[in-house]
Formats: structure tokens, C-alpha cells, sequence
């Protein structure tokens, strides 16, 4: 089959999706339905890999390229939420760094101001606390009594300009949490500074998402500033985890 035949029946199979999208997302947008605006897809199967652009639902004909990386993050990626009054105040993601559940996220998911704090792996929910924040950095450490946790695998090399990186979160829809993945264009390399930077649109729910490379590894973190994204980088991930880990306890 060619290239283009299998475009052609894959923008055939999606037309229905990209028609709700359209005009489903915009309502649910509205009623500021958590999670609804930003979801993407459920991974049914590793092979499809669907990403959200301009609130389109489309498919992304790179899932041979993403798919065994999807299988390696989906379980170190987890819900981050936080509570005040008994009431939601904000939602995000954050990624498993430890096996006995130390958590990093970033300080705007968590923030001091929420009087509780809970996480959702694989269904389950568990009450956290938070052990460490750097609201300069706005990055922070989330800790829950668990153990045997699946924990990411950091990778502070630099990819190169162009190339395609995952967005990979975890949000809440209908009480449950989902997979959800979009494709991020690597638009600027600093081999001087080690940074790069991502082209990629803002989305408030998408705070403590994993950017993450065809191998599964975790490059960085997303953060937004002025509704711009920006990386909290895997470097940084790993001295704040080690500069805890030293401080006595």
C-alpha cells in the first residue's frame, strides 16, 4: 500500500472524530469540563497515536515511530490534583521518580495555596503531600505511601532541531484517568547553554506533561510562561531530586 493511499484512509477514518472535535470540544470547553478540552485519546492500542491541534482530533502517521515509547511511559505518568475547600482547584500531570513515590510536577499543579493533595496511577487514588517546592523554578515533589511504582528514565541529551517529541499526560475524564499524547517540533537547539525549545500551542492542562523521545525517555517537562511552552529539563529533574534525597530527613 502506498504512502499516500494509507493517508487518504486514514483522514477518511478520522473525518468523523475530527467533526466531533470540532464542535463538541468548544461546548465542553464551556462548562470548563475537567480534562474534556484536552483530551486526546484513550491507547487502546500502542499503534495509534492521536494528538490534538486547534482543538482537531487528528491521527498522527508516525505510530510505528512513538508506539513502544507510549508503552514505556503510560504507567510513569500519573494525575496530580489538588484541592481547596473540598473543591478542585487545579489538575495536571506529573512523572514517578522514585519507586516508594516521589513525584515531580510542577509548583502551579500543586499549589500552596491547596490544603489537599492526591495522585491517580492506574485507577487508584492516593493521598500526597508535598515535601518539596521551588515556586521560582515553579517546579515541586509530590510523595505518597506507595511502593513498586514504575519510574521514568531520564535522558538530559539534547535532540536534534526538527525533530518530533511526545507530549505525554494524564488527565481525567469521566472519573477516570486517560492517556493522552501530542506531537511537539523541537524549534530551537543551544548546544553552547544545553536547552532547547519546543513549538508547541498552550493548553492549561497539559502543566506537567513528560516530553518524551521515540525511546521512551523522559528529555524534560512542560511548563508554560506568558502561555509560551518551555522545558524544565531533565538536568534540572535529577539535581532536585538529588539535592533532596542529600538533605537529612
Amino acid at each position: 500500500m502506498t504512502f499516500r493511499k494509507l493517508v487518504a484512509i486514514l483522514i477518511i477514518g478520522a473525518l468523523g472524530g475530527v467533526m466531533a472535535a470540532v464542535f463538541a470540544l468548544p461546548i465542553l470547553v464551556k462548562v470548563n469540563f475537567l480534562g474534556a478540552a484536552a483530551t486526546i485519546g484513550k491507547f487502546l492500542e500502542p499503534q495509534t497515536i492521536v494528538t490534538r491541534v486547534e482543538e482537531k482530533t487528528v491521527i498522527v502517521p508516525e505510530a510505528n515511530y512513538f508506539g513502544q515509547a507510549i508503552g514505556k511511559i503510560k504507567d510513569s505518568v500519573i494525575v496530580v490534583q489538588s484541592f481547596s475547600g473540598g473543591k478542585l482547584i487545579r489538575s495536571g500531570s506529573g512523572i514517578i521518580l522514585t519507586q516508594d513515590g516521589l513525584i515531580f510536577t510542577t509548583n502551579n499543579v500543586a499549589p500552596p495555596e491547596a490544603q489537599v493533595f492526591q495522585v491517580i496511577s492506574a485507577g487508584k487514588i492516593l493521598n500526597a503531600k508535598i515535601v518539596f517546592r521551588d515556586p521560582a523554578k515553579n517546579i515541586a515533589i509530590v510523595s505518597v505511601s506507595q511502593d513498586g511504582l514504575p519510574v521514568v528514565a531520564l535522558n538530559s541529551e539534547l535532540p536534534k532541531l526538527g525533530q518530533n517529541l511526545l507530549v505525554f499526560s494524564k488527565l481525567i475524564e469521566f472519573g477516570k484517568d486517560n492517556a493522552a499524547v501530542a506531537v511537539a517540533l523541537v524549534s530551537q537547539v543551544d548546544d553552547n547553554k544545553n536547552v532547547f525549545k519546543i513549538s508547541f500551542p498552550y493548553d492549561p492542562y497539559l502543566y506537567g506533561s513528560a516530553v518524551i523521545d521515540n525511546k521512551g525517555e523522559v528529555l524534560g517537562m512542560l511548563d508554560f510562561r506568558n502561555q509560551k511552552p518551555i522545558i524544565i529539563f531533565a538536568q534540572t529533574i535529577s539535581d532536585t531530586l538529588s539535592s533532596y534525597l542529600a538533605k537529612p530527613r
